[in-house]
């Protein structure tokens, strides 16, 4: 039968009288204070002895942790920050890029740098001036092809218009 599950009813086993008890108690006592005391003296003894390797351990490992200290934050910590930096770019969702404003400023600054552009030209004398289509009123003025006193050119064609006075189309 198992010790746990033995029956520990007191039945076969002798039974101490109080008196004896304390007759037990009392040899026990002086033989339990002696350990005791024993015990005391060993640990004291085993600090005493080491005390000065505890120390001298100590003397040691300051010097080699502050080493690894260095090492970790000079060489280490960095490398560990840089992979750190570049797993987090590979993890990080890239975001969506809107066209449309980029586009419609595009536009926008093409349509003034247009806008700007004709201003230009149309101030400057002799340029792109003969190039536009005659009023309605000038039609009629008998220069147009196959009439008389028109020379079957168009005035851009390399002639000077009449009362151009520019110098690249004057010869």
């Amino acid at each position: 039968m198992s010790v746990m599950t033995k029956d520990h009813s007191g039945n076969g086993r002798a039974r101490l009288s109080p008196e004896q008890a304390r007759q037990m108690a009392a040899a026990i006592s002086p033989k339990a204070r002696q350990a005791g005391e024993s015990v005391r003296q060993g640990a004291h003894g085993a600090m005493e002895w080491s005390r000065p390797r505890v120390i001298a351990v100590r003397e040691w490992a300051a010097p080699q942790l502050q080493h690894a200290g260095e090492l970790v934050r000079d060489e280490l910590a960095p490398r560990a920050s840089g992979l750190l930096f570049s797993a987090a770019h590979k993890v990080e969702v890239p975001r969506k890029t809107r066209r449309w404003p980029k586009l419609v400023a595009g536009m926008a600054t093409l349509a003034a740098a247009a806008s700007v552009a004709a201003l230009a030209l149309r101030r400057r004398p002799g340029t792109l001036l003969h190039l536009a289509p005659k009023p309605a009123s000038d039609a009629g003025n008998g220069e147009a092809e196959g009439q008389p006193g028109g020379n079957g050119q168009a005035p851009g064609d390399g002639q000077a218009a009449p009362g151009d006075t520019s110098p690249d189309t004057a010869s």
